[in-house]
């Protein structure tokens, strides 16, 4: 296995192309990315769902830009399984935001 993609987690988050991003939010990412590798398939929509209700009391909000550059940029950085999992996730937020 190659653990190059175990480490992405923390070295993703700084990529240049998310240097527009503030750093409360990195931070953020950070933790959320840590505490979601420890998930199993079937915990990460509770886990992402408290995280959503955890981000709007906190007022911690990305823009479409700024999620679209994080997605590009774990994609590109990712082993197949977190792949499947961040598209499961993706699938669920884009369903939940269909709803506003």
């Amino acid at each position: 296995m190659n653990n190059d993609k175990a480490e992405t987690s923390y070295s993703v988050l700084n990529d240049p192309s998310l240097s527009g991003i503030p750093h409360e939010k990195i931070v953020f990412l950070e933790k959320m990315l840590f505490e979601a590798k420890t998930k199993s398939q079937s915990e990460l929509l509770p886990f992402f769902l408290n995280l959503v209700q955890f981000s709007k009391a906190n007022h911690i909000d990305f823009s479409p830009e700024e999620t679209d550059a994080i997605i590009q940029v774990l994609q590109k950085n990712s082993s197949s399984r977190d792949l499947k999992n961040m598209e499961y996730i993706l699938g669920v937020f884009k369903k939940m935001s269909g709803k506003k």
